[in-house]
């Protein structure tokens, strides 16, 4: 059974400084690889314990699993998406 993916709000203006065609395909591929595979991403350690990244090409999805899926919590450029 596929899983939920649910998005915070602030990752839709990730998605908007990304601009088209990347948003697209970052959200192609996340939907397919999350959907079918939530423990794709790699756990993260530390302060940031509880959440897992994924790379999609040149890019960073921060999420974590909660009780209906997985929330994507942010996508940036890799590098910048632990900066805030």
């Amino acid at each position: 059974m596929p899983t939920e993916i649910k998005y915070k709000s602030s990752v839709f203006k990730d998605l908007k400084n990304i601009g088209n065609p990347h948003n697209t395909r970052v959200m192609d591929k996340l939907e397919k690889t999350l959907s079918n595979n939530p423990d794709k991403g790699e756990a993260m350690k530390g302060r940031y314990k509880g959440i897992f990244k994924l790379r999609i090409g040149e890019y960073r999805v921060l999420y974590r699993k909660i009780p209906e899926g997985v929330e994507i919590l942010q996508i940036q450029i890799r590098g910048k998406g632990y900066r805030k």
